[in-house]
């Protein structure tokens, strides 16, 4: 199991199975974070692509004493909380 630094440097240098291996462990449970709030799944998954998009291009953002999934869904809420405010 690779650790969340070697996962995140392999984001940052752009390797796509690394993402994807994120992708597949946490998209379920961001989902259904939005989903309870939202309601709707066209935007839960939206939302969720967003979270992902921007550990894509910013990975040094999910840095820390924390957790991945932690930070990921701490992302997850910023982006739910932004959509309240539009």
């Amino acid at each position: 199991m690779a650790t969340k630094e070697q996962i995140l440097k392999s984001i940052k240098s752009k390797d796509k199975q690394a993402l994807e291996l994120v992708v597949e462990k946490h998209y379920l449970l961001l989902w259904k974070i939005c989903q309870k709030v939202k309601n709707d799944p066209l935007v839960s998954e939206r939302l969720v692509t967003e979270v992902f998009k921007q550990l894509w291009h910013e990975p040094e953002k999910f840095l820390g004493d924390k957790k991945l999934l932690l930070l990921l869904i701490l992302c997850c809420k910023e982006k739910i909380a932004q959509l309240g405010d539009e």
